[in-house]
């Protein structure tokens, strides 16, 4: 009889022990997935959000263009790091899905916006900002150059101003839910543009074109829907 009830004890005993740990290692993963997106948020919060108007026009020799260029799953955008990070100046981000090799990864690209020395090569840092993505998609809320409606579009090439929003959606290979965001673009209403004369400097050279005609709303409307989309 006592050895029925010590067996029985044990049993119990284990069987709460692997409950305690089951539900710990679930803990330790939610806190993990939460972790990931706070810092893929962090990142375009910080720095996308605060993305400068600048004119491109020392890369290609000929060419001025909106330094902010964007397709379906790559970025490029002009911002600051904050006073007390070590790199000073514009700096050129890059954001690029990498499904080359496995696992396929979010890669963000830093380096200075102007040219320090002519001829020479702006230093390049790469840092990858998630691992395991099995999906990433990217698009722009503001005016279309070929229909001149305000709507989403899976590129921006070529514009004058920088879009009204961006949104970014991202999928990992081990599952999960991970909603849209949707980042709003600080000055995308003014097309203003600073050139600062390149590596030599100069004065400052402003352009002011026409403040784009979406309303505030529409915008608003449109990430409502959006998220309101992806939650269903």
């Amino acid at each position: 009889m006592a050895m029925s009830l010590l067996s029985v004890m044990v049993a119990l005993l284990f069987g709460t022990l692997k409950i305690s740990a089951d539900s710990w290692e679930s803990g330790e993963k939610k806190i993990t997935d939460v972790n990931e997106i706070a810092v893929v948020y962090n990142f375009f919060q910080r720095h996308l959000v605060d993305s400068k108007p600048l004119l491109d026009d020392f890369t290609e020799p000929g060419v001025s263009a909106l330094a902010f260029q964007g397709d379906v799953q790559s970025l490029r955008f002009v911002s600051h790091f904050p006073a007390s990070a070590e790199r000073a100046g514009a700096q050129l981000f890059t954001v690029k899905y990498q499904d080359e090799v496995e696992p396929a990864s979010l890669v963000v690209g830093i380096s200075p916006f102007y040219p320090l020395v002519e001829g020479v090569q702006r230093p390049k840092e790469e840092v990858t900002l998630i691992k395991g993505v099995s999906r990433f998609e990217l698009a722009y809320f503001g005016e279309s150059p070929e229909t001149g409606q305000i709507a989403w579009q899976d590129h921006w090439h070529g514009q004058e101003t920088l879009p009204k929003m961006v949104r970014v959606k991202i999928s990992l290979a081990k599952g999960g839910f991970w909603p849209a965001m949707v980042f709003p673009i600080k000055i995308s209403d003014t097309a203003v543009f600073f050139n600062l004369g390149g590596a030599g400097g100069g004065e400052n050279e402003e352009e002011e074109g026409g403040a784009m005609d979406a309303d505030e709303d529409d915008g608003q409307d449109m990430m409502d829907e959006d998220l309101g989309a992806d939650e269903e």
